[in-house]
């Protein structure tokens, strides 16, 4: 993260604190840069069965298991509604109605492809007890769709889709967005604040990081650039229900 920030220019730093709206508004597609110009990134048709092939089941196993440390942390929370951006062919869809079979009633797909779209429609044809599901080829195409009173999901999930935006710039406002479409997950970031904060006051297991060469001010750093991260959230979540 450190190394990621040294990246940004000093104005877009100011820009993203002092009106995290201005990027968002100003960042229209999710996009990539490539020898033919600036092009939205989409997976075609062989593409799409190569990732049916290789990738599909090790998205399904890390989204199943996050979403069980989910569970775990936050035991009474089981979400109705949920945001799933670069949801390729569905595998976060397929661990929801894993670890909650019957909490989810409706779920918002972003995925530039049309192939990943008609793979993911192709595996769910013929499955009972669907949730209403949506599907879109951007952020900004859901949001045109949505009422005001649908914006915000109990659960907003990115899996392994952050790595194939290749401008940091684009990344940090597509996180911007994300985290003003959700409401309950924050949560956990505050459990786990606390968490840390318990064991680090008591220096538990401290040692083993220090004897590889870590220093005590990189936790106390990380501690501080956790709790600005939720305050910063907090106050861009207050602006959005001014908004409202």
């Amino acid at each position: 993260m450190k190394d990621a920030n040294l990246l940004l220019t000093a104005s877009t730093s100011r820009e993203l604190v002092e009106d995290p709206f201005k990027a968002i508004e100003r960042t229209k597609r999710w996009k990539i840069k490539s020898a033919y110009g600036d092009i939205g990134f989409k997976y075609r048709d062989d593409q799409t069965i190569a990732y049916v092939a290789s990738r599909m089941p090790a998205v399904y196993s890390a989204c199943h298991r996050v979403l069980k440390e989910v569970k775990r942390r936050l035991p009474g929370f089981a979400p109705k509604s949920v945001l799933d951006f670069g949801s390729a062919t569905g595998s976060v869809l397929w661990a929801i109605r894993e670890v909650w079979p019957h909490s989810l009633e409706s779920i918002n797909l972003v995925e530039p492809s049309k192939y990943m779209q008609r793979v993911a429609q192709s595996l769910l044809h013929g499955l009972k007890d669907l949730p209403l599901i949506h599907s879109y080829d951007s952020i900004q195409a859901l949001m045109k769709n949505l009422d005001k009173s649908d914006m915000e999901h109990d659960l907003v999930m990115a899996s392994y889709v952050l790595g194939e935006v290749a401008s940091l710039k684009d990344r940090i406002t597509i996180v911007c967005q994300l985290w003003n479409l959700t409401q309950d997950v924050l949560e956990m970031f505050r459990r786990v604040s606390e968490q840390f904060t318990v064991m680090f006051r008591r220096k538990a297991f401290l040692h083993w990081y220090t004897g590889e060469g870590m220093n005590e001010m990189e936790f106390i750093e990380a501690e501080c650039n956790m709790n600005d991260l939720v305050s910063s959230i907090n106050n861009i979540k207050m602006r959005l229900l001014k908004k409202k």
